[in-house]
């Protein structure tokens, strides 16, 4: 009469060791997202500023040579 409940408390530790090894990786996906993440971001958000203000110099200078 036992052996149904050791099986389902072994069911049991098993998903409680996914759901902690899932917890863990949602962790440390987040983390490297973060140490990783926000640097690409701001350096994007950079060469964008750049890029803009290439293109505003080009549209200018181009004005200029018109007249």
């Amino acid at each position: 009469m036992r052996l149904p409940f050791s099986k389902n408390k072994k069911k049991k530790e098993e998903i409680d060791y996914l759901s902690l090894t899932l917890k863990e990786k949602l962790k440390s996906t987040l983390f490297f997202l973060l140490k990783w993440g926000l640097p690409l971001f701001v350096f994007e958000a950079f060469l964008w500023v750049i890029l803009e203000v290439a293109v505003l110099l080009v549209e200018v200078v181009g004005i200029f040579q018109l007249y």
